[in-house]
Parts: C-alpha cells; structure tokens; sequence
C-alpha cells in the first residue's frame, strides 16, 4: 500500500513541475506577444506550440490572428493543437 502511496505522489509532483514550467513558458508567450499578429503567428508556427501544446496559451495569439483573417482563423481550427488549446472557447 505505501509503495502505491509513494508512486501515485511521485506522479503528482512530477506533473506539478511539468504544469509550472509549461505555464511559466506560455506566460513569456502571453506577456511577449499579446496582440501582434505577425509575431503571434510565427510562435504558433514554429516549435514553441509543442513545448505547452494542450494549454490555452496560444489563444490570445489565436484571438488576435482570426479577429483580422478568417482563413487564418480556418487553418488554426483545423490544427489538433489549436483545438485543444482553445476547446469549448469559440473565437472565430
């Protein structure tokens, strides 16, 4: 029983610094780029949207890039990340 104990806490934990570092990488994004188009686009296309691909960070990006191009904000609902990042948050 307290091997169990020991495992599942160990899970946690290492979830819990998984969670930080991923919302301390998508904060720098936020903080960085809350508006800019261009810039916001370039971070969604390159890397940086696998580092924290199932968080919400890349949504203001996304708001900011499908308030001004629809076909943008098409392409971004076809991308699995996108959909997960932004799932039950409607911004087209």
């Amino acid at each position: 029983m307290k091997l169990v104990l020991v495992f599942f806490a160990f899970i946690a934990v290492s979830l819990a610094v998984v969670c930080k570092e991923c919302k301390t990488l998508a904060q720098i994004v936020i903080d960085q780029h809350p508006t800019n188009q261009s810039e916001c686009l370039k971070f969604y296309n390159d890397g940086t949207k696998k580092a924290c691909e199932n968080w919400v960070w890349s949504y203001p990006c996304i708001k900011a890039l499908a308030a001004v191009d629809t076909d943008v904000c098409a392409d971004i609902l076809k991308g699995s990340s996108a959909n997960d990042a932004c799932e039950g948050r409607p911004f087209c």
